[in-house]
């Protein structure tokens, strides 16, 4: 018999697993970006600064292999950049340009519209808040 844990595991997985298609799908059509680069330049708009690749991928979720894929798809884009670490020569330092930010604000909308047509008609906004808070506590605990 599973525990109630897997079950709410099993659930979210398997949203996620029939949301994540159809964000690419949307985000494709409207911005030309797969939900993988759209999470990338978010990632880099909220460091504010360069961040270092290894950096990146942990926040992302990837490998550093994968980071550094999206990258140079986003470099090619004009969506990124990626250069050596002045203080590390070993380690890249990757930022978002101004058109990734651009892109990145003109895409915004479809991940929210999928999202609310997905969850919007049986999640209030107190249950939003409240796997909002689960889920940022769960990625600030991943060790």
């Amino acid at each position: 018999m599973s525990t109630e844990a897997e079950q709410a595991w099993r659930a979210i997985y398997r949203a996620y697993m029939r949301m994540a298609p159809t964000i690419d799908k949307e985000l494709k059509k409207l911005a030309g970006l797969t939900y993988s680069e759209y999470e990338v330049l978010a990632q880099l708009k909220a460091a504010a600064g360069p961040m270092k690749m290894a950096e990146l991928a942990s926040h992302v979720a990837v490998t550093r292999t994968h980071a550094s894929r999206l990258i140079e798809s986003l470099k090619d884009a004009g969506l990124a950049t990626h250069e050596k670490n002045p203080y590390d020569g070993r380690s890249f330092l990757v930022a978002i340009t101004t058109e990734g930010l651009r892109r990145l604000q003109e895409s915004a909308s479809a991940v929210e519209s999928v999202f609310a047509e997905s969850v919007g008609s049986f999640v209030s906004a107190s249950e939003l808040s409240q796997l909002t808070a689960w889920a940022n506590h769960a990625v600030a605990n991943d060790t």
